[in-house]
């Protein structure tokens, strides 16, 4: 029988068909159908549950709810903390101040008493402290519960300037500090420098204040130069140095100020030894000295 079918299939549906019909499987029209057998051995398909929801929604109100809470309170807690007695400012302390008054510094600082210490802005009252020309940095810090420390460093002089018959400070990085308060500080006095349009406690600094700092440091570096009874410093329109002394002074020109000074007091004991008062001294070559006396 099987024999049979074998070359029945062969001769009408052609070779190797009859091998899907015995296995379960048959083709029709070109389509391909599953058998009984297939069909029965085909895993089932296991029905998934969809999550979410109702569920999903109510978590996520739940979550929404408290985040609003939290936000409630947390304002709460930051207005009842801006409020309260406990953080109001009772004291301002200021620290490293020298020539400038504490009083005046708390004048510029402007802080009221009774505010919250917590919602003092530092920055602005730092700004309103470094406006003050003699201010060279500043530092503002809380401490809690009541109290303001205010910390300056003020500038350092480091010459006197004469202009319109009126004194002013220049500190070591040539700023200008203002009017000269007192005159405790054993500096130089320069003349011949014009300080119209020369802004206080910032820069640019002109060349001839540059030119008078450069001689001022030669002179207080050398003990020797330090103890020279100069009157004062004199900044010509060219920018050469004069050094004025008592009944004489000294042309050193520009540059080379230490080695000038050295020739100069050279020249002085000599001088001095012989009992002949200067008038001048010219300095300004480096290949001569020219020396007038009385």
């Amino acid at each position: 029988m099987m024999r049979w079918w074998s070359r029945f299939s062969n001769r009408h549906f052609g070779p190797g068909r009859n091998e899907g019909f015995l296995s379960g499987e048959m083709k029709m029209w070109g389509k391909k159908k599953v058998g009984y057998r297939q069909r029965r051995n085909r895993p089932h398909r296991k029905k998934v549950e969809k999550r979410g929801g109702i569920r999903g929604v109510l978590k996520g109100v739940a979550a929404l709810v408290c985040l609003l809470t939290l936000g409630v309170l947390a304002d709460r807690l930051i207005a009842e903390v801006n409020n309260a007695p406990f953080f109001r400012i009772l004291e301002v302390q200021i620290t490293g101040e020298s020539t400038l008054q504490p009083e005046e510094i708390k004048s510029l600082a402007d802080i009221s008493m009774g505010t919250n210490i917590l919602k003092l802005d530092l920055r602005e009252v730092m700004n309103r402290i470094q406006k003050h020309p003699w201010i060279a940095d500043v530092t503002v810090r809380r401490e809690l519960p009541h109290t303001i420390r205010i910390t300056v460093a003020e500038r350092v002089p480091a010459v006197y300037i004469h202009d319109k018959n009126r004194f002013f400070v220049v500190d070591r990085e040539g700023i200008l500090m203002g009017e000269a308060r007192t005159y405790q500080w054993h500096l130089p006095v320069v003349y011949g420098v014009d300080l119209t349009g020369v802004p206080l406690g910032k820069g640019p600094t002109p060349a001839s204040i540059r030119t008078a700092l450069e001689v001022g440091r030669e002179l207080v570096s050398d003990p020797e130069l330090e103890q020279t009874p100069y009157l004062g410093i004199e900044i010509t329109p060219g920018q050469e140095v004069v050094l004025h002394l008592k009944g004489a002074q000294v042309r050193l020109g520009r540059g080379g100020y230490r080695e000038k000074m050295k020739r100069f007091s050279e020249i002085a004991k000599a001088v001095e030894e012989q009992g002949i008062p200067l008038k001048e001294v010219d300095l300004r070559y480096s290949d001569q000295v020219v020396v007038r006396t009385l």
